[in-house]
């Protein structure tokens, strides 16, 4: 089963396991002062793995495919461990020399720091060591996103040729958090190690961003799952907005998602 038609699956199986799940799933059209608050478009999805209930903001989206963006690291990460192309989340990506953007970005740099601070330049060097061919191999094997083209060059999970819904999200994190993807459950649980970046005494928040940069608008994600003593909660949020994006606009994905986490009663606003 490829990965399209295994997320229609994944759809098919989360709407008809328990009797009446359908009448459980909600859309909240009020989450849409959230999104204006920040002056962006978009969605998002909070799914609450115990109950099988979704609850939605712009519902239409939850299966329309757009490209991953940074989201798609996680993949990379567990892709060059698996192959071995790095011995853990210590190992060292040497500087290219190339000055960008941010300040992090212009030294040697650990996975695990080029993880947490978007460093794409760094971990695009991981995806140089994998023939694009073997890409397509374990995308297919990962049941992950949906390929477009046939053959993967350069960023491809930034430039058009691959792409993956809000649904795909959600079934690769809970497969991640179930190490029940096609890699070793070490690898998994180093990337989901990577991924926490808040804990309290009441949860823990697993997550990853993407942001792509198009001629005439971004497009933002903010993907992840929260663990609590009483559940656990997968969420995948999406933003865009037409050039010049508002200032906020990079942390408003974040931003938006705990405020929606909030509503729902799942972590307290600060």
């Amino acid at each position: 089963m490829n990965s399209f038609f295994r997320t229609i699956f994944f759809i098919w199986f989360l709407f008809s396991t328990n009797v009446g799940v359908a009448q459980l799933n909600e859309v909240h059209n009020n989450w849409l002062t959230f999104f204006d608050a920040y002056k962006v478009k978009g969605s998002s999805v909070i799914w609450d793995a115990q109950t099988n209930k979704f609850h939605f903001y712009n519902r239409a989206a939850f299966t329309m495919p757009i490209v991953p963006a940074g989201t798609f690291d996680i993949m990379q990460v567990l892709v060059a461990l698996q192959l071995k192309n790095i011995a853990d989340t210590h190992s060292v990506i040497l500087w290219d020399g190339i000055k960008r953007a941010q300040p992090v970005w212009n030294t040697n740099t650990t996975i695990a720091q080029a993880f947490r601070n978007n460093n794409s330049a760094a971990l695009t060097q991981l995806s140089n060591k994998v023939p694009h061919k073997y890409w397509k191999k374990q995308i297919r094997k990962a049941k992950y996103g949906k390929v477009l083209t046939e053959k993967l060059d350069g960023e491809f999970w930034n430039n058009g040729q691959f792409v993956i819904s809000s649904a795909g999200q959600i079934d690769f994190l809970k497969r991640l958090n179930s190490n029940k993807l096609p890699f070793k459950n070490k690898y998994c649980q180093w990337a989901k190690k990577l991924m926490l970046i808040e804990e309290d005494k009441n949860y823990k928040l697993y997550a990853k961003t993407g942001l792509q940069e198009l001629p005439d608008k971004n497009v933002g994600w903010f993907i992840g799952f929260i663990e609590k003593p009483n559940g656990i909660f997968y969420f995948a949020t999406t933003i865009e907005s037409t050039l010049p994006v508002p200032e906020s606009f990079s942390m408003s994905r974040v931003y938006i998602t705990k405020k929606i986490l909030a509503d729902l009663g799942i972590i307290v606003s600060k």
